[in-house]
């Protein structure tokens, strides 16, 4: 087997893990990735890096329990290698529902950056009762939910910033991305000094 096809059917194991979305075999998909040095995932845009298995073993567990049905298009994935390293670009599509009653997604922190709800779905009760700015909050706002019996469209787990110092991560984080025209990375470039942010 040339290299070439030991990626491709790397690719296919990693696409299998998602089709099946087994808990139970996560290690197995985390063994795909390279030992000891830290890989790196980007997802489906440049601000969407993990570094480190850790990081990778979150977003992919994340992906498995709130997603919809991700397929990558594997037949049509571009592979260059050079020596131990392969590059690939491959085309993806994330297959949702739009039968749900609200939309949220769970933030690192236990709360979630994000809340959505159809004209007829929103649910004051959500709001009343919730300790705001502990680790709980998601849990919480789900028990709600599954209280009522709502059909939730859970996003991908993701970061909010809620303190300075999410501020800070996401700037030390976006920054080598060379994404300085966007706007809120070029307001944080204006104020680093004044958020202490180097």
């Amino acid at each position: 087997m040339n290299s070439k096809d030991e990626i491709i059917s790397v690719l296919q194991r990693f696409q299998n893990g998602y089709a099946e979305r087994d808990l139970s075999k996560l290690d197995e998909i985390m063994d795909l990735f390279a030992s000891g040095d830290q890989p790196e995932m980007i997802g489906i845009g440049a601000s969407e890096r993990f570094q480190g298995v850790d990081q990778i073993r979150e977003i992919i567990e994340s992906d498995w329990k709130y997603w919809g049905d991700v397929i990558f298009g594997i037949p049509e994935t571009c592979i260059q290698i050079h020596e131990d390293v392969a590059w690939l670009s491959m085309r993806g599509a994330v297959v949702q529902s739009d039968t749900h009653d609200a939309v949220i997604g769970p933030s690192a922190d236990g709360g979630y950056y994000l809340i959505g709800f159809g004209k007829e779905t929103f649910l004051p009760a959500l709001f009343h009762g919730i300790l705001w700015g502990t680790g709980t909050v998601f849990e919480k706002t789900m028990a709600v939910f599954q209280g009522r019996d709502s059909k939730v469209h859970v996003l991908p787990h993701w970061r909010d910033i809620d303190r300075v110092d999410d501020i800070r991560e996401f700037f030390s984080r976006h920054r080598p991305a060379g994404r300085s025209g966007a706007r809120t990375m070029a307001y944080l470039m204006q104020n680093r000094q004044r958020l202490k942010l180097e």
